[in-house]
């Protein structure tokens, strides 16, 4: 079927996605105010009665977080080898202290995987998204928060999704700084604004997370949210970057992913495996 403007029917087909999720979204903003406030009780049996939170959640991360990390990262080598035709074993060897080596020693893969964990166990899916930086020539690893990904509530895996959108939340200081984004003062003035539930960020999230921090509100203007979207095409996956409050302005230009493997680039991890969507798995909550 036709589409003359297939971008305003993903955008459609996001915001329904973001309204299918509303009720997950409301589960995991309670679990983050339980692990670091407590939840009072709705109706106490009598007036005086006790009312004391206790950290069961963030002891039993905390318990559990060390032996995760261990096992992404305590080995002797990230990953072994096993070679495609005969060859001697140093070589193998060889090959895998450089990996090692340069996957350690040249890349955040060790300070990113762990927010990764801590997401896993208390939201019960972390992800990652790994890309190539061509700046530094190394590979990159971001730890994405959950609530900035967005994908059918059907979805199982990444590389079969119908469309992908990751929320960049970035500062107008830092969007003028990225050449590769469009620099127009009135169209800055007009993308600019808190994060709310029309640009896929409810404020009462992030308000709960500026409040664990002791941050204080930000500035009305002064951040910028950007969907960066990923949809399947025959020559690869496709990347639009615009914001949510202008859809039909690029703010980057569109390209194909280059990568070889013809996946997105992001790799999740869920804590459990369930016959469900997106959306199933439990963390430690």
């Amino acid at each position: 079927m036709a589409d003359n403007n297939p971008r305003a029917t993903y955008y459609q087909r996001i915001l329904e996605a973001l309204n299918q999720r509303e009720s997950w979204e409301n589960r995991q903003r309670l679990f983050y105010q339980a692990r670091y406030f407590g939840v009072r009780r709705k109706i106490k049996p009598w007036p005086t009665a006790a009312d004391l939170h206790v950290q069961l959640i963030d002891t039993a991360i905390e318990k559990l977080k060390p032996s995760f990390v261990n096992s992404a990262i305590g080995n002797d080598i990230l990953s072994s080898f096993v070679p495609m035709r005969q060859q001697l074993t140093p070589i193998t060897v060889s090959a895998e202290r450089w990996f090692d080596y340069n996957m350690r020693e040249k890349t955040n893969f060790q300070k990113e995987i762990v927010s990764v964990i801590d997401n896993i166990l208390l939201y019960g899916r972390g992800v990652a998204k790994v890309i190539w930086d061509e700046d530094s020539k190394q590979i990159k690893f971001d730890a994405i928060d959950p609530f900035h990904i967005i994908v059918p509530s059907y979805t199982k895996e990444f590389k079969d999704a119908d469309f992908i959108v990751h929320i960049l939340s970035i500062s107008v200081d830092s969007y003028k700084a990225n050449p590769n984004y469009k620099q127009d003062e009135e169209l800055i003035k007009i993308i600019s604004g808190k994060p709310s539930k029309s640009v896929g960020l409810r404020s009462e999230i992030q308000d709960e997370i500026y409040r664990r921090e002791g941050i204080t509100q930000e500035a009305e203007n002064d951040r910028i949210i950007l969907w960066e979207m990923y949809t399947p095409s025959k020559d690869g996956w496709k990347v639009e970057t615009y914001s949510p409050l202008q859809i039909q302005t690029d703010i980057r230009k569109t390209f194909i992913l280059p990568y070889n493997h013809g996946e997105p680039p992001f790799v999740d991890f869920p804590y459990e495996v369930t016959g469900g969507g997106w959306y199933s798995p439990r963390g430690v909550a």
